[in-house]
């Protein structure tokens, strides 16, 4: 569903509904944000069912600053304040995904990680990096938990699809998709450009008892010991704290490194 302009060049999406129980939502049902309006080669976005069938096509083109300096300590309170005439931190829209996920993916019992660079920035800076381009988030297979979890955020304006992994970006949909959004981006936009949010499995090694695999990682060896996983420690990201393995030392050991506390290059800790 979707409003054409009266001159059919333009269309407008169906927004979705805001859950005003929810304390940050109801703020941004607060600020009464417009609907965005989609022009030219844009306007496919207005079509909701590309959901179904498309992967990065149906992500909203966002433009954001990655600076380390402006964007330390980036939260997605910072996208309910009046917009600056520099684009919104990256982190910030990271941090909106990965809450929303994160939250979700408790509700469905998928009992989700962080991993990888968002492991890292919560040891590093107990924030998240400000010059990554994705968040990462582990969960647990035992009952597959994606169908509810893919219901409940396009619910809430999010895209989730498969692009090797599943995958979740801002959605045309989302209430907040007008603040975000840039006409001047080239739509659909690159494969694997943010912001976006990336899923792993992580599962018992059915070959290897009392070790785990989580998808993706650069470990010499595939197979993890359970005591390195479970039960679950906790880091903080703005404040917040979040369920990760349970030697979060360890695997960023494995993944980046001794160094990895003190990354020595932009961009190599994504």
């Amino acid at each position: 569903h979707f409003t054409l302009a009266a001159d059919d060049w333009s269309c407008s999406p169906q927004r979705v509904e805001i859950d005003t129980n929810d304390a940050f939502y109801a703020s941004i049902s607060a600020l009464e944000t417009p609907i965005p309006r989609f022009e030219g080669h844009h306007d496919y976005l207005c079509d909701s069912s590309l959901q179904d069938t498309q992967t990065w096509a149906y992500c909203l083109p966002i433009s954001a600053q990655l600076d380390e300096d402006d964007c330390s300590g980036a939260d997605r309170l910072d996208l309910l304040k009046p917009q600056s005439p520099q684009p919104r931190c990256q982190a910030s829209i990271l941090h909106l995904l990965l809450v929303d996920v994160y939250k979700e993916l408790r509700h469905a019992g998928g009992e989700p990680a962080l991993l990888f660079g968002t492991l890292l920035g919560a040891v590093r800076d107990e924030g998240l990096i400000p010059y990554t381009e994705d968040a990462d988030l582990g969960f647990q297979l035992q009952d597959d938990p994606m169908p509810i979890v893919r219901r409940r955020l396009r619910a809430k304006g999010y895209h989730v699809f498969v692009d090797n992994i599943w995958r979740v970006c801002v959605a045309p949909t989302h209430p907040l998709a007008s603040q975000l959004y840039d006409p001047e981006l080239a739509a659909p936009i690159d494969r694997c450009t943010g912001p976006y949010l990336d899923l792993y499995h992580m599962t018992p090694d059915l070959k290897l008892p009392g070790f785990w695999t989580v998808e993706r990682t650069q470990r010499r060896n595939a197979s993890i010991p359970e005591a390195k996983i479970r039960p679950y420690s906790q880091v903080k990201i703005n404040g917040v704290e979040f369920d990760t393995v349970a030697d979060p030392v360890d695997f960023l050991l494995e993944e980046y490194g001794a160094s990895y506390l003190k990354p020595t290059q932009i961009g190599k800790w994504n």
